[in-house]
């Protein structure tokens, strides 16, 4: 992960506020994949979390005028945050019925990795896949006010 120094940061700002597109483009580049992480353990959907990162830096460009300084990341992720609540009350108001395969579980599989193929070390993928998911199940089922800061402070590391 690129990261940005505090002074770069500030300054990569300010052209962007001049309307410099390959500043911003800088900043998000330095933060999208910690973005997308967070989207995830919010929506818990790939496609979800990559349409609200997208949202979120959509509305961050549009809004940077707005940006009173500080760190950048922290008003990046409150967007973010924000936008992943919205969607997810438009989930409740409007439920999905899923037209992907079941598992044994009944529920819809979730991304299409029955298809995929894994003829390179699939036992290590394997170990992988099953880690991930233990962990995005764990922090599933914890009350959904306490998945951000655990997201944010044991997977991406930010401080309280």
């Amino acid at each position: 992960m690129k990261k940005t120094s505090l002074a770069n940061e500030s300054t990569l700002i300010c052209l962007a506020k001049a309307g410099d597109l390959d500043a911003f483009n800088q900043i998000v580049l330095a933060y999208q994949d910690r973005l997308f992480n967070i989207a995830f353990y919010l929506l818990h959907s790939q496609e979800s979390a990559a349409d609200a990162v997208q949202n979120a830096i959509i509305k961050s460009y549009r809004s940077l005028q707005s940006f009173r300084g500080g760190p950048f990341y922290p008003w990046l992720v409150r967007i973010l945050k924000n936008g992943c609540i919205d969607e997810l009350r438009h989930r409740k108001r409007y439920p999905a019925v899923p037209l992907e395969p079941l598992t044994k579980e009944d529920d819809p599989v979730e991304d299409a990795t029955w298809l995929e193929d894994y003829s390179t070390e699939p036992a290590h993928i394997c170990e992988l896949r099953e880690l991930s998911r233990t962990i995005f199940e764990s922090i599933r089922r914890i009350p959904s006010e306490y998945q951000l800061p655990l997201v944010l402070v044991d997977i991406e590391g930010m401080d309280f």
